[in-house]
């Protein structure tokens, strides 16, 4: 399908996965074993899918399709945060918000 500019948007949240003395932790195939029942590292909730493209300590969220209604997704995308992080805080790990890390020295 054909949208004009900015008639519709994609907006993706990237969390990176951490432990408690704040070291990356790679562990994202843990939630889509748990969520898909597989490694995919795909899974699709409704309006908000799930993914894991690139590192196992990052773990993104996604509008599923394009949308015109951006305050529309905040809810959505709080509710799927909260639904990961509760299941990484079960197992030890939380969420950093942004893929990026402060102390992360990606040769160690």
């Amino acid at each position: 399908m054909k949208y004009s500019l900015f008639e519709v948007f994609g907006v993706e949240l990237e969390y990176m996965i951490i432990d408690s003395n704040f070291k990356i932790s790679p562990v994202a195939d843990s939630l889509f074993k748990e969520f898909c029942d597989d490694f995919s590292g795909d899974f699709v909730n409704g309006d908000i899918s799930w993914s894991n493209e690139l590192v196992l300590h990052v773990v993104e969220l996604k509008t599923t399709v394009p949308v015109s209604d951006l305050v529309s997704l905040v809810d959505k995308f709080q509710k799927d945060v909260l639904v990961i992080s509760d299941f990484f805080k079960s197992k030890g790990f939380l969420l950093l918000s942004g893929a990026v890390h402060p102390l992360m020295n990606p040769f160690d």
